[in-house]
């Protein structure tokens, strides 16, 4: 029964972490990653892992990111 029903209880994040510079994180706080040219990597890049679900705060995550792009974007024209 054990073996069927084992699960883990972690929630991985901060795997490509947010940071002041690539020694800190993997992304900046424009979720644009160091060292590589237009990548923004927006998913579980909390530096703390929280001490609950972090369902909805990837999902502020990606609201915020939401909100960078549009506004870096705005008078982009092909």
């Amino acid at each position: 029964m054990i073996k069927e029903r084992f699960q883990t209880g972690i929630h991985p994040c901060g795997t490509c972490r947010l940071g002041r510079d690539i020694s800190q994180g993997v992304v900046d706080s424009e979720l644009k990653a160091f060292g590589v040219d237009k990548l923004r990597v927006v998913d579980a890049v909390i530096p703390v892992i929280p001490d609950c679900r972090i369902q909805n705060s990837v999902y502020m995550i990606g609201e915020k990111a939401a909100d960078i792009i549009k506004t870096v974007t705005q008078n982009y024209t092909p």
